[in-house]
């Protein structure tokens, strides 16, 4: 079988500008193995940004949203955690945690159907899986009834039961060119997971989607995208109505515009199992998600090959990150934004002004 010609965002990264030691200039990498070991010492770097968080040097340190401490918090009692290391904001966000009273269990049960339909639906030119198995690989096994049964069931009962297969765990990082220019501080990781694991994980989590927005009367403030029926403009003109509003009352405003570099890459493993669970995704497939992401073993990619060293938590310790290019990251997202009317945890930390003094 021939297999069509994957399709790709940017050239793959064949060199590396990094900065000279010895001044503020930028010099060339051009040999692979100082290569990689730059990247690998970066992407550390980038997945333990999220680890100096207070929450995460608590008792969730290590957890996967599965813990005591996690049921705990998702009954509304913040007992036998040291609120003296938190201040006001992170108290609050530790008693947002508790689990709404109102909120379903969402349906966290996939079949053979549901796999076979979100397999005709996707492309071909997806990317490859690190295993090598592509999409078109998959699409040929919807020809065949028993060869369809037997790939479904080893994608369900994973999910079914809790637990994540030795395959799922192992990723690909690739490094994205934001410029032209190799900078190493501008590039952006988009990590490829396993196509089967993938589509399961994207069919649970459009499910969560639209379970979230199925129950809220309101939509979850500052967060536009992967919302069906959702639009860019949106973000755009609720800037405009907040700039025509301070203008029309004549209030002092001020705009204070944070980048969420990273994102994805910056959102601890506890937090996102919690968040989930919070909005009554069945535990077996949270466990499933987060062991996954726990036990992830992510190779580099660029244009010379594959690196030797992988990225591991055995080896760097607790890491974080979702990954961009995870089914499930926008979701995950969601979820940890979703907190409902009152409590915004993407709100920016108030700022008093005073107007200007003439003498």
């Amino acid at each position: 079988m021939t297999l069509r010609k994957m399709r790709t965002t940017s050239p793959p990264l064949s060199s590396l500008l990094v900065r000279s030691p010895s001044s503020a200039e930028y010099e060339s990498v051009v040999d692979t193995e100082d290569i990689f070991n730059y990247l690998v010492k970066r992407n550390v770097s980038v997945l333990k940004g999220g680890l100096s968080s207070k929450l995460i040097q608590s008792k969730l340190r290590g957890d996967k949203g599965m813990s005591e401490t996690s049921d705990k918090l998702l009954d509304g009692s913040i007992e036998g955690i040291d609120l003296l290391q938190f201040d006001e904001y992170e108290i609050n966000y530790l008693k947002a945690l508790a689990r709404p009273i109102n909120i379903p269990e969402m349906d966290g049960n996939i079949d053979e159907d549901d796999v076979a339909r979100f397999i005709s639906k996707t492309r071909e030119s997806t990317e490859l899986s690190p295993s090598g198995r592509s999409y078109s690989h998959y699409k040929a096994i919807l020809q065949y009834p028993s060869l369809m049964y037997l790939f479904s069931l080893l994608i369900v009962i994973p999910f079914r039961y809790g637990f994540s297969l030795d395959r799922w765990s192992r990723t690909t990082q690739v490094m994205l060119l934001k410029k032209d220019l190799p900078n190493i501080d501008r590039l952006r990781i988009i990590e490829l997971f396993e196509g089967d694991d993938n589509s399961a994980v994207k069919i649970l989590m459009r499910r969560l989607l639209f379970h979230i927005h199925k129950q809220r009367s309101t939509p979850i403030s500052g967060i536009f995208g992967t919302i069906k029926g959702g639009s860019s403009m949106e973000a755009v003109l609720s800037r405009v109505f907040f700039y025509d509003n301070s203008r029309i009352m004549r209030t002092p405003m001020a705009v204070l515009d944070n980048d969420a570099k990273s994102c994805y890459d910056r959102i601890p493993v506890p937090v996102a199992g919690v968040c989930l669970r919070r909005l009554n995704v069945p535990d077996n497939v949270v466990s499933t998600f987060t062991e996954q992401l726990h036990s992830r073993v992510r190779d580099i990619k660029i244009a010379q090959g594959l690196s030797r060293e992988t990225i591991t938590e055995e080896k760097y310790g607790s890491l974080c990150g979702v990954g961009q290019g995870n089914a499930g990251g926008p979701a995950t997202w969601h979820a940890i934004g979703d907190f409902g009317p009152g409590f915004d945890p993407f709100s920016a930390i108030p700022i008093r002004c005073y107007p200007s003094r003439r003498s």
